[in-house]
């Protein structure tokens, strides 16, 4: 078959064939073992995936281990694929090169920057999954979102969290809240969270608008929902939704404060300008330093002379005048 193929057509199928190889997301070794039993690895919720900017999974072995791999657009997008995909009985882990790390029975999770790594079977070495991450291509190190250090600790259900980017999200981890109310068109996102209380469990959710006047005109639109119960505090809308107990509701409510943090970068000044300004101050302690010596020095010569007279017993008088006698002199032709 590829004899009776035209040279350009073959060329065009290696140059197809090197680009799809080329597109693997995984590196081709991993501690010493090769890549193998290569295979696409599916978004966990397909249109909530999508919402969250999803590029792209793979799945492959290297000997013991078992890797799979999201990608996304962007670090928020993967931090909230891992909040949503990582299992109900993880524990968080600390490391010095993921962002987000949790372990469960079934293996290890982890976010690095926008993506989402699954590791199961043989655990590799930080080192070594460093390795993995150093290959993976078009790395997007952003910042997470603030607003996900908003939700309280006290009484929050671990792995409860959810971000929230769209309608898709909203609708399938808030459904009381409209998504006309949440209004994405002003670029707002949202962290959630359950919380436990003795009447039951109810959910929080911050979310987050461009600026405080929007906040304000929202927390009344979120105040008519039923059910719900909101307050504003800076740029955010705190909402509490599902609670039975009104006072747990409050008590949450109260424990979310906006805390801004202004950061003002202030250009120095000129070297040039404060080399000039050294100089002048240097020249005005150099006069200072003159006018000081001339006056101790005029002192010193009065005070010699008053101490010569009084050894020689003379009387103090003035000194006499030096005249030149010029008055009828005529000046020289």
């Amino acid at each position: 078959m590829l004899r009776s193929m035209k040279p350009g057509t073959l060329l065009l199928l290696i140059a197809c064939a090197g680009m799809t190889a080329a597109a693997g997301i995984l590196p081709d070794r991993l501690a010493g073992a090769l890549k193998s039993d290569v295979k696409p690895f599916p978004a966990a919720d397909a249109a909530l995936f999508e919402e969250y900017g999803f590029e792209g999974g793979e799945q492959a072995a290297f000997g013991p281990t078992t890797l799979k791999v999201w990608q996304f657009r962007d670090a928020t997008g993967a931090m909230a694929a891992f909040q949503f995909a990582r299992p109900a009985d993880a524990k968080p882990e600390k490391t010095n090169i993921n962002q987000m790390s949790a372990v469960a029975a079934g293996g290890l999770m982890n976010l690095y920057a926008n993506y989402v790594v699954q590791v199961s079977g043989k655990v590799p070495a930080e080192d070594q999954l460093a390795e993995v991450y150093l290959a993976l291509k078009k790395v997007e190190k952003a910042p997470l979102p603030v607003i996900s250090a908003y939700l309280p600790a006290e009484g929050l259900i671990p792995n409860s969290e959810r971000y929230v980017l769209g309608p898709v999200s909203l609708a399938k981890f808030s459904p009381s809240i409209p998504p006309s109310v949440a209004a994405f068109s002003l670029s707002a996102e949202a962290q959630l969270g359950q919380y436990r209380t003795k009447n039951g469990v109810m959910t929080l959710a911050v979310f987050n608008y461009p600026t405080p006047s929007m906040s304000r005109e929202r927390a009344e639109e979120f105040r008519k929902v039923p059910g719900a119960v909101a307050k504003r505090t800076g740029p955010m809308v705190v909402v509490v939704t599902g609670a039975s107990d009104a006072d747990a509701a409050e008590r949450v409510l109260a424990k979310v404060n906006y805390q801004a943090q202004v950061t003002v970068n202030e250009k120095g000044p000129n070297k040039d300008v404060q080399s000039f300004a050294k100089t002048i101050v240097n020249y005005i302690l150099f006069s200072g330093v003159i006018v000081v010596f001339c006056v101790l020095s005029g002192a010193f010569v009065a005070g010699a002379k008053i101490l010569m007279r009084k050894i020689r017993g003379e009387e103090a008088e003035a000194d006499p005048m030096i005249t030149l006698h010029l008055d009828g002199q005529k000046p020289p032709a």
